[in-house]
């Protein structure tokens, strides 16, 4: 992937006026094709699965909340590929009630008051400059699951905002963290 986005990158910049430096702009091209990837794993696995509406719902309350909260970060493309792909395929299974979905959402946003915003330390600290900001819209996408545990199929939702906002506690980010001696950095650039 890097070698294909340093290409796109180097293409990019040689052909416009761009001012952004050919290293910056195939950070953006290697972020954008690892999410591509990762996003066409998870609709082919909740396809094989037949998950896909519960992994739907799980996708959007975990990736909307993260957007708004930060969270910890696996260091390998293909390691978040594996761990995003395994856990919301196999959470899609958790039976979700009701009165399980309102428990979920309320104890999401106990824990992204207590904890949010986090950015690994390799990423730009711009965000914090907005925490108050982001910190609102995330109360409003939890708000947002809250509505969604009163329609049974939206229900796993919830799911998705208390798995992403334990990625912004201490324990959750420590755990991640551990999973990088699984997924070694390297080999990932054919």
């Amino acid at each position: 992937m890097k070698k294909l986005a340093y290409h796109l990158a180097t293409l990019l910049k040689n052909n416009s006026d761009h001012p952004a430096s050919v290293a910056v702009i195939q950070f953006g091209i290697e972020g954008f094709l690892n999410t591509l990837v990762t996003t066409f794993v998870l609709i082919f696995a909740s396809i094989v699965t037949g998950q896909s509406i519960p992994v739907l719902f799980l996708t959007l309350g975990f990736s909307g909340l993260r957007m708004f909260t930060g969270g910890a970060h696996l260091k390998s493309s293909l390691g978040c590929t594996i761990v995003s792909v395994s856990m919301l395929v196999g959470c899609s299974y958790i039976p979700v009630s009701f009165w399980s979905s309102l428990l979920f959402c309320l104890l999401a946003l106990l824990i992204i008051e207590l904890y949010s915003y986090y950015i690994e330390p390799y990423q730009s600290s711009r965000p914090l400059k907005y925490k108050h900001r982001f910190k609102l819209l995330a109360r409003l996408w939890i708000g947002l699951g809250l509505l969604a545990s009163f329609f049974e199929m939206s229900q796993p939702f919830a799911v998705g905002l208390l798995l992403q906002s334990l990625s912004v506690m201490p324990l959750g980010i420590r755990f991640i963290h551990s999973l990088n001696r699984l997924f070694p950095k390297g080999g990932e650039s054919a």
